[in-house]
């Protein structure tokens, strides 16, 4: 194996040197999508809320949109996915809770017919 011979720099800085050190473009960039992303979440959230009339759904709606908000987040492009996202966790919500109350039905006729 061959060594290559090591040499000692002397790297002297002048004093006075200082290094302009500017922010990384895609961090400002991050921060501007975070806050239009958080508007966007928060003015469907809103709308979706509108429509909610009780507790169970109020909750519902927010689980979906923590859920898409945070599908949206994991892909490069979160303000164009997170409305369909939405759209689709809200109709899957919604679909479970239709399920949980026909088996709330049928289990309460079960335990009518039962006693």
């Amino acid at each position: 194996m061959k060594t290559i011979p090591q040499q000692c720099l002397d790297i002297g800085f002048d004093p006075d040197l200082r290094f302009e050190l500017a922010p990384v473009p895609e961090a400002l960039g991050r921060t501007a999508v975070s806050k239009k992303f958080d508007l966007l979440q928060e003015r469907l959230t809103k709308l979706a809320l509108a429509a909610a009339q009780d507790q169970e759904t109020v909750e519902r709606i927010q689980l979906a949109a923590r859920d898409a908000a945070a599908l949206a987040w994991a892909n490069g492009f979160p303000l164009l996915l997170f409305p369909e996202l939405f759209g689709e966790s809200l109709g899957a919500a919604e679909s479970r809770s239709q399920h949980q109350k026909q088996v709330l039905a049928r289990t309460k006729q079960f335990w009518s017919a039962a006693a």
